[in-house]
């Protein structure tokens, strides 16, 4: 069913929305493309050694986020919930129902954090190795390095009769390859999981961890959930877990209730004040765990 909203269907809708996130398709397929050159360049530097190359052909988990949206819209569809609802909205997505914008707008949000913390990350490592790199040579004759550069198989067949340490000044070191690959391996196994999304599975957990950076007060939460939340899991069939989601919904309030008896006023106001530009974007305390929670959905 293809309902009106106004002078217009829902699928029309749904193509303007999927059509405003054209931008980070894009950003993430550059940024991509970038991570692959370098890791040819990488390649290149270390042919000769004993080091494991690196992916040079890595997913697009822009491809893979604007999949899953299409197949999570049909999935509410047929579900009988209409995705595009001005009557029941949310700020950050306007005019897309509370419960399917949960949804977008975290998997939107998680595979923008990835590129940035991943792909992103790759390249400013890269970027960093690469100036070291260019620091340790440039007190080496330019003709040299050149010369080097130009016939590297044969300067690796005769290496004895080489400075060894000139030679190795000019190419990554296995720990410094293995730095890298870390970055590939987590958006790889990030967009696995992305492609393995799904509503019985990861649902609950999307909506909480949308309502612990929501900013809303527990009144507003347990609103949303009895009049908006709850009867479209019910449409779903999973209306069960809405024990599941209050219960850890409490226990993240107690905690935080806990937490504020034990600053102090100064604490208090320092953390407002950073929690107060929070929307819906996921928060991590470390990298690591960052990137761990993010591959886990």
């Amino acid at each position: 069913m293809n309902s009106k909203i106004g002078n217009y269907t829902e699928d029309e809708l749904a193509y303007d929305f999927f059509e405003s996130l054209t931008k980070l398709f894009k950003s993430i397929n550059t940024t991509k493309e970038e991570v692959e050159k370098a890791s040819e360049n990488i390649n290149t530097d270390i042919f000769y050694r004993e080091v494991r190359r690196l992916d040079t052909s890595i997913p697009n988990i822009g491809i893979t986020l604007n999949n899953k949206l299409v197949e999570l819209y049909q999935e509410y569809k047929e579900k009988g919930i209409q995705v595009f609802d001005i009557d029941q909205e949310m700020d950050d997505l306007p005019g897309i129902r509370i419960l399917p914008a949960i949804t977008f707008t975290y998997l939107i949000n998680i595979t923008s954090e990835v590129s940035q913390t991943e792909l992103e990350g790759f390249l400013n490592k890269y970027k960093e190795l690469e100036a070291k790199k260019a620091e340790k040579i440039n007190g080496i004759e330019k003709s040299k390095i050149s010369f080097i550069r130009r016939f590297s198989e044969k300067i690796w067949e005769f290496r004895a009769r080489l400075n060894p340490d000139v030679i190795y000044e000019l190419y990554y070191s296995e720990e410094e390859v293995e730095e890298l690959r870390d970055y590939i391996e987590f958006y790889k196994e990030f967009d696995n999981n992305l492609n393995d999304y799904n509503l019985n599975e990861n649902i609950s957990d999307s909506i909480i961890k949308f309502f612990e950076v929501s900013g809303y007060t527990q009144e507003q939460i347990e609103d949303l959930l009895e009049n908006n939340i709850e009867p479209d899991l019910e449409k779903l069939g999973l209306k069960h877990q809405m024990k599941y989601i209050r219960e850890r919904l409490k226990e993240n309030i107690q905690e935080e209730h806990l937490k504020s008896w034990e600053l102090t006023d100064s604490e208090k106001r320092r953390i407002q004040e950073e929690t107060a530009s929070i929307t819906t974007k996921v928060s991590t305390q470390t990298k690591t765990k960052a990137r761990t929670e993010n591959i886990r959905m």
